[in-house]
């Protein structure tokens, strides 16, 4: 099978790390296009459908239009044991940007951002966590043990590079987003070989998706969500809905409620506990060794 060129980059990773900001900037570079929001087609049951089809003659369509360098992005391919072969199967020498965070809170932002899905139960961050590490979540809610593999940083990137060379590959830190955000910025521009004198002055504002941790508006939120979305018959995956007249009204009053309660300057976090953070750093603690093995203490 003759692999593809059409597709020159994908930001793949990792989950709740910032990549969604990075496709913002990225996009805005009139050298650089990427497909519109998320692009599972190498994932199952989306490949075996046939759907990377199509994502590749859409990045070919985009390629003849507009002379760029053209990308894809979807952060669960990471930590996904499938995709390399895939990948490797299908496109031409892509090059893999991955920005990562640091696994505690990566976890943390992940569970609420899950919580707010629908995909795990509402709870106390700290029991939220412990029913996580125990097992108790994995057959009532199917992608809960997912969150914790997406913190395995080391073992997924071990195996990519099985199938590609390691300087296919970009990894930057989610902290320089704060501390040295331009500099991050220019360092994708000089891995994608376009202008690095590029300043995308409307994405630079933007900041990594917001994640609800007040619980109270998690609840509301996730009211307004089951109106919004729907899901598969296993709930493993959120799908727009069409909404009826009930629902967009509903809606508007759901976001009624919110602006009250802000208006209210009230807000609660559940805070993680000093147990709790070991538990995490425990069940990564192989993997951190790991990946300094295969990447090195230093990114670069």
């Amino acid at each position: 099978m003759i692999k593809s060129d059409a597709i020159d980059f994908m930001i793949i990773g990792g989950q709740k790390c910032g990549s969604t900001f990075l496709h913002h900037v990225l996009d805005e570079h009139p050298q650089i296009g990427i497909i519109k929001g998320e692009s599972p087609q190498f994932e199952s049951p989306d490949y075996e459908n046939g759907d990377w089809i199509k994502l590749i003659d859409d990045c070919k369509k985009m390629k003849v239009n507009y002379q760029s360098v053209i990308g894809i992005k979807r952060p669960n391919y990471l930590c996904n044991c499938d995709i390399p072969s895939r990948v490797n199967k299908h496109v031409s020498r892509p090059k893999f940007i991955i920005i990562l965070r640091d696994r505690v809170e990566r976890l943390v932002s992940a569970y609420y951002h899950y919580m707010g899905q629908g995909f795990l139960p509402h709870r106390n961050i700290n029991k939220g966590i412990e029913c996580l590490l125990n097992g108790n979540y994995a057959q009532r809610y199917l992608r809960s043990p997912e969150l914790l593999n997406f913190g395995l940083y080391g073992k997924y990137m071990e195996h990519w590079l099985n199938y590609f060379d390691r300087r296919q590959f970009l990894i930057l830190r989610y902290d320089e987003l704060t501390t040295d955000k331009i500099g991050l910025i220019r360092k994708c521009y000089e891995f994608l070989e376009v202008d690095t004198d590029f300043i995308p002055k409307k994405s630079l504002q933007k900041r990594p998706q917001k994640v609800e941790y007040d619980p109270t508006r998690l609840r509301i939120k996730a009211l307004k969500n089951s109106l919004q979305y729907e899901y598969n018959s296993d709930k493993t995956r959120l799908f727009v809905k069409e909404q009826n007249t009930i629902d967009k009204i509903a809606c508007k009053a759901i976001d009624l409620l919110l602006t009250f309660y802000d208006k209210l300057g009230v807000y609660e976090k559940d805070d993680l506990t000093q147990r709790s953070i070991n538990l995490i750093n425990e069940y990564y603690q192989h993997d951190v060794t790991l990946f300094n093995n295969v990447i090195g203490n230093n990114f670069d």
